[in-house]
């Protein structure tokens, strides 16, 4: 008997064991998955907190940065606006300079074609007016200059023939004052014909060369061929 109520109360104490720990388990778990639901819960509610937070800041910096670019808008808008009209008045006086300039420009050039151009019409009416006086100075010169050589050629054959005159009458004389003295001399042969085979030719020829000078001659026998 005390054998087994010795085993009974071994095999209760280890059922209370196991009692005991599977309770203690069950109320571990149970301990465990409130704390572990509250942390879960805690930090859900941290989170959003932060989340809540760190949205109203953004808001806060959307609308900081939705306020700034429309002061700095409403800002570069006004300062572009006075720049757009200073643009305006620069590039007014800019073109307005420009074109006083462009149009001074074209004064002076104009001023300056209009000189060249009278200052060449002038040259070439005096350049027509020369060639003119040109052509009627070669005329009257032309004329002057014909009428002058044919007094000249006139003159000059009036004078040859006038020298002609004077040799023909110079020549004739000569002629006959040689033919004279040739007669003279009587070279003539018989027949009134010279004797061209005799020697005496010969000697007649240099009588009668030592006898005229060679200019006599020369006239003689250029009267003698005009005969």
């Amino acid at each position: 008997v005390e054998v087994l109520s010795t085993a009974l109360f071994a095999c209760r104490r280890s059922a209370a064991r196991s009692i005991q720990s599977i309770w203690r388990y069950v109320l571990q778990r149970r301990r465990f998955v409130m704390i572990r639901q509250a942390v879960l819960r805690l930090q859900a509610h941290g989170r959003g907190l932060m989340a809540r937070r760190l949205s109203a800041a953004l808001r806060r910096h959307r609308c900081a940065v939705r306020l700034q670019c429309a002061a700095r808008g409403r800002s570069a808008r006004r300062r572009r606006c006075h720049l757009m009209f200073a643009l305006g008045r620069l590039q007014r006086a800019i073109r307005a300079w420009r074109a006083r300039r462009q149009l001074a420009r074209c004064l002076g050039s104009t001023v300056r074609i209009q000189r060249w151009r009278r200052r060449t019409v002038r040259r070439l009416r005096e350049k027509r007016r020369w060639l003119c006086a040109l052509l009627v100075q070669r005329a009257w010169r032309g004329h002057t200059g014909r009428k002058v050589c044919k007094l000249r050629m006139a003159a000059q054959q009036r004078r040859r023939s006038a020298g002609s005159r004077l040799l023909h009458s110079w020549r004739t004389r000569v002629c006959d004052r040689v033919m004279h003295r040739h007669e003279n001399r009587d070279v003539m042969g018989r027949g009134g014909t010279l004797d061209r085979s005799s020697f005496g030719y010969v000697g007649e020829c240099q009588a009668l060369a030592e006898a005229n000078t060679s200019g006599e001659l020369l006239a003689a026998a250029g009267a003698l061929r005009g005969r």
